[in-house]
């Protein structure tokens, strides 16, 4: 909206002098600004559909990781330092 004000503001005593090409000059500002605004409405919606889906699937393997931890211990099997990366536990504070 700033844009099309500037570019009113630029063209306004051309437009009062009723001059054909400053008409011209609006109508195609205006219509460069409209394409330009919904052509990044465009990509600011699928970048947040591509972040969206990035994010839901590492929310799906993190839990498919707990889920087959939590059965693993429920059923008794030891675990493989294999599986995968292991979170490090923090070394023990000692209060004295």
């Amino acid at each position: 909206m700033t844009t099309f004000t500037a570019t009113a503001i630029a063209a306004s005593p051309q437009l009062w002098d009723r001059r054909r090409s400053a008409w011209l000059l609006m109508a195609a500002a205006t219509l460069v600004i409209a394409l330009l605004a919904v052509g990044l409405l465009t990509v600011l919606y699928r970048y947040s559909r591509y972040r969206n889906t990035t994010l839901a699937d590492e929310v799906q393997q993190s839990a498919g990781a707990v889920r087959r931890r939590i059965v693993e211990r429920r059923l008794g099997l030891p675990t493989t330092p294999d599986d995968g990366p292991r979170r490090r536990r923090r070394p023990a504070t000692h209060h004295g």
